[in-house]
């Protein structure tokens, strides 16, 4: 069943009042840009890490109103959560790709941060609605602390892709002498599990994932010597585990009309550009744009993941003529589990004024048609 029971995860406002139903879902919206995953206590904002500081996940669960517009009680037992390498990965995930300092921090629950307990929720009045225990924003147990291990150059902070799972009871009634009885809903992870087999947020409304990065442009930004170019590095990744994975790599603009993107806003306002005069780019601002092979050097445990895959390449990345102006498109063959560090290469007017905000998506798609992507957000400052 793709409609929840009891509550969810919701993606944004209309996620929740279509009672999380995920039919067909994946194909229909961009999925990535859950509003109820986050981190809390970090300086970049809710959705990247600095290295050496500590952070906390915090999920949102929100109860459903049922098909018959009744209200019934259901408890959150379980609520996990990942912090992985932002790879364009179509509603799933694989413990290969949970970042280095999850996996050492945690290790019994392959990066999870486990445990919310048995908690009463009430189906809700309004989208995120936390009076009378409609809806728990919970900061789950525990802290994570990047390290540079975790680093994709040439980033100089960790962007994160934050997956998380619920689990609980639906239609919820007290036992004699404590505890509840229900009908068990959700997905809790093993400490053995390797996400991929329990991960599939396209079908599944208590799963949830954030996937934005937000790209400062001037200041202290590292730019390629000689040129206006600005780069973000990231993965692209094949999660079966038995056969080569052929996969198209795609970068587009998101256009954004008179108001800067809602997902990237909602990021912005709430990180260290917060006070900038944010506005959209117009489309002029942006001089090329372009995927590539990213040459830069990774180190430590992100090294050999990559080392490991290449050993087994069945082929090289191949260009695919651009289908318009302004995107860039790459095709590769990724074996078993293998992953392959991209580069999202920008070049912008430096005439832009501090504020303008650039919106672009990367897409993966595989051979099946199913899709997963990034967005990414690149800001001017001063």
């Amino acid at each position: 069943m793709s409609r929840a029971q009891g509550f969810m995860i919701p993606l944004n406002q209309n996620d929740w009042t279509n009672n999380g139903d995920r039919t067909n879902w994946c194909s229909a919206q961009v999925w990535w840009t859950n509003q109820n995953i986050s981190l809390q206590d970090s300086s970049l904002g809710p959705t990247e890490a600095k290295v050496g500081e500590a952070v906390t996940i915090a999920v949102g669960i929100q109860g459903v109103v049922e098909p018959d517009g009744t209200t019934q009680m259901a408890v959150i037992q379980n609520v996990q959560a990942w912090a992985c390498y932002p790879s364009p990965t179509a509603g799933s995930s694989s413990a290969a790709l949970v970042l280095p300092s999850m996996q050492s921090s945690n290790p019994a629950f392959v990066g999870g941060q486990p445990v919310f307990g048995s908690n009463p929720i009430f189906n809700p009045g309004d989208y995120q609605y936390s009076a009378d225990g409609a809806y728990y924003l919970i900061a789950l147990s525990g802290t994570w602390t990047p390290t540079a291990e975790d680093l994709v150059p040439p980033n100089k902070a960790t962007h994160c892709c934050i997956v998380a799972t619920s689990a609980g009871l639906a239609e919820a009634l007290p036992k004699d002498g404590g505890g509840f009885t229900g009908n068990p809903v959700g997905t809790f992870v093993a400490s053995n599990s390797d996400l991929a087999s329990d991960i599939n947020i396209c079908t599944q409304p208590y799963q949830g994932q954030c996937n934005i990065a937000i790209v400062p442009v001037g200041g202290g930004q590292i730019r390629i010597p000689g040129s206006q170019v600005h780069e973000f590095g990231f993965l692209a990744a094949g999660l079966s585990a038995n056969r080569s994975t052929q996969v198209v790599l795609e970068v587009t603009p998101v256009p954004q009309q008179d108001q800067v993107d809602p997902a990237v806003l909602r990021t912005l306002k709430a990180g260290p550009y917060r006070d900038l005069p944010l506005q959209p780019a117009p489309s002029s601002g942006l001089k090329g744009l372009r995927l590539t092979r990213n040459t830069y050097e990774c180190k430590g445990w992100l090294a050999r993941l990559i080392r490991e895959a290449e050993e087994i390449l069945e082929e090289v990345i191949e260009a695919v003529e651009h289908p318009f102006p302004h995107s860039s498109r790459l095709r590769l063959r990724l074996p078993p589990n293998g992953v392959q560090p991209l580069l999202l290469q920008l070049e912008l007017d430096d005439a832009l004024p501090p504020g303008s905000v650039h919106v672009f998506d990367i897409t993966q798609t595989d051979s099946t048609g199913k899709r997963g992507g990034i967005r990414v957000g690149a800001i001017v400052v001063p």
